[in-house]
């Protein structure tokens, strides 16, 4: 009994992780169960894109001396697809310094005059 509880903790752990589920902050009851519906469901459908894919290697020799697939590595891959990987060029690092560097001083000029504002009202 105790080994299938241990193996649920670990499946409930994994899918926390995986799918943000433990990165939630909401306050409300129905924020709170609609974003607990969403991460299980995602952790849903990579679990049954994970067996489907097992079963195709199940079938096929290509995957000798491999593991077989898991949740975190397909999803792994399914965000190498949809985020590309980050641009680390030096022409690029410097025009995102600038722009970064040129935002954050507009923001403090937007802050100094909010403060002076506040300061002088009544």
């Amino acid at each position: 009994m105790s080994v299938s509880c241990q193996t649920i903790e670990k499946d409930h752990q994994l899918a926390k992780q995986s799918t943000g589920l433990d990165a939630g902050q909401v306050i409300r009851w129905r924020s709170w169960h609609r974003w607990t519906a969403i991460c299980l469901l995602a952790y849903i459908y990579l679990a049954v894109a994970v067996a489907v894919q097992r079963q195709q290697d199940a079938g096929s020799d290509l995957d000798a001396g491999l593991i077989p697939i898991t949740v975190p590595e397909l999803l792994r891959l399914v965000r190498d697809i949809v985020i590309p990987p980050p641009r680390r060029d030096r022409p690029h690092r410097l025009r995102w310094s600038a722009w970064r560097r040129r935002h954050q001083h507009r923001a403090r000029q937007v802050h100094l005059r909010w403060n002076a504002y506040a300061e002088t009202t009544p």
